[in-house]
């Protein structure tokens, strides 16, 4: 769950960075890198929704996408946006799978909890081993 490239889809990655040290870690990577992916995040809302992306706002994503999973501890849409500062759109983990298959010209970066990245690789039938 660290900047891994999930085999079959090209152009993404996925990171677990779930509080703000990760966060930092992935968006001073992403800074060095010079790259700005589009993101989708999604978290557990015990979390430190504001901290994580007061850091991954420094990257400066092309977009931003909310992604919420079933289990009760994801965050919801309203703490989301109230964190980011933002409108973005949120995806369940299903319409997220669907976006993540199509072509886009920037990379793309999940990120946010490690659960959404089980919830995604099994929605993805990708099996890591």
């Amino acid at each position: 769950g660290r900047l891994w490239a999930p085999p079959g889809l090209q152009g993404i990655w996925m990171d677990g960075a779930h509080n703000p040290d990760g966060a930092r870690a992935l968006a001073d990577h992403a800074l060095a890198c010079g790259v700005r992916p589009h993101l989708y995040f999604g978290a557990m809302g015990d979390k430190d929704l504001a901290g994580v992306a007061r850091e991954l706002k420094r990257m400066r994503p092309l977009s931003v996408t909310f992604i919420q999973g079933d289990a009760p501890r994801y965050a919801k849409a309203p703490d989301l946006r109230e964190a980011w500062g933002n409108e973005a759109p949120m995806l369940t983990v299903r319409e997220a799978a669907a976006h993540l298959k199509a072509p886009v010209e920037a990379p793309r970066l999940v990120t946010g909890s490690l659960y959404l990245l089980g919830d995604l690789l099994r929605e993805l039938n990708i099996q890591v081993t």
